[in-house]
């Protein structure tokens, strides 16, 4: 009997110890900042603020992580049904699997899922991040617990650049938006603050030091948004604006299917799932609407299946 173990995605689960300590170190730094205040005042008159500020960002960080653990799920499955938390959920008592589904993690963005509904109103979610082997796991379920079938997994060819010549390449991307004026106003700063740090007052150096380092962080961040598309009639290859060195391609007939999406404030992505169902989100927020038109449209007629969700009705 095959049998696949859930394994813990080491880079996801890094990221979030990162996060969190990220977020402690804000509110500890708020929470001097307050203490300084107070201090510089020599009264109890201070800006409190930074004081709730700098609790509520260490709540929040204990918060994420603990959800994450919470849902941090070690789990098997094999033919006959899927083992959670030392309980057997038999495959003939569950009413629907979702390979491709949606689920909402600690109320901020959506994140792509699996979704068990059992008979007993049970629904068992399976974040596709958490997990390394997520690719194995849907595969299974596809092609044994869906189709009836014998475990075979399809892994899309990887593309490299001798593959690609010859071929004529239509681009998709602007040279103009607000998160491109952000992102360089970003670098701006974190120069500014870098070159003039040394007239900081020394009680202020390390606010200076700390403002350089966030204004970097945001350029990098705000930067990640920056990807645009070229499409040939074999390849999608995916470029960042910013990081000139980063390609990605795919080869059109390893894609299963597109979603546009929302994130943040009018930011838009696509996610692109290949026919191993391994998603893969690229934010593109330089786009413009008639720029998305014209690659979902060039993707459709080479017969790439693109999901909207009513964003470009």
């Amino acid at each position: 009997m095959t049998s696949i173990q859930s394994k813990i995605n080491p880079f996801y689960f890094a990221l979030r110890i990162f996060t969190s300590l990220f977020i402690i170190g804000i509110g500890i730094f708020l929470i001097i900042l307050f203490n300084h205040k107070m201090n510089a005042f020599n009264s109890n008159k201070g800006n409190y603020l930074w004081l709730f500020l700098g609790i509520y960002c260490l709540l929040m960080s204990i918060y994420l992580f603990v959800k994450y653990c919470i849902d941090l799920h070690s789990f098997s499955i094999n033919e006959t049904a899927i083992v959670l938390n030392k309980k057997e959920y038999k495959w003939e008592e569950v009413k629907k699997i979702e390979l491709i589904g949606e689920d909402r993690f600690a109320g901020s963005s959506f994140m792509k899922v699996i979704k068990i509904e059992c008979n007993d109103e049970i629904e068992i979610v399976i974040y596709d991040k958490f997990y390394k082997n997520i690719s194995e796991i849907k595969s299974f379920l596809k092609s044994v617990v869906i189709e009836k079938g014998t475990y075979t997994i399809l892994t899309p060819e990887k593309v490299y650049n001798t593959a690609i010549e010859g071929e004529y390449f239509e681009s998709f991307k602007s040279y103009f938006s607000f998160r491109i004026l952000i992102s360089w106003f970003s670098l701006l700063c974190f120069f500014a603050v870098i070159l003039n740090i040394q007239k900081f007052p020394q009680e202020e150096y390390i606010i200076g030091l700390f403002l350089a380092i966030l204004f970097l962080i945001l350029f990098f961040l705000q930067s990640n948004g920056l990807h645009y598309f070229k499409c040939s009639d074999n390849y999608l290859m995916i470029k960042n604006y910013h990081f000139f060195w980063y390609q990605k391609i795919y080869k059109l007939s390893d894609i299963l299917e597109c979603e546009l999406k929302s994130y943040g404030k009018g930011g838009l992505g696509m996610i692109i799932t290949t026919k191993d169902y391994n998603p893969k989100t690229f934010y593109a927020d330089s786009l413009w609407d008639k720029d998305w038109k014209a690659l979902i449209t060039y993707l459709e007629g080479r017969n790439i299946p693109f999901k909207t969700n009513g964003l470009m009705d």
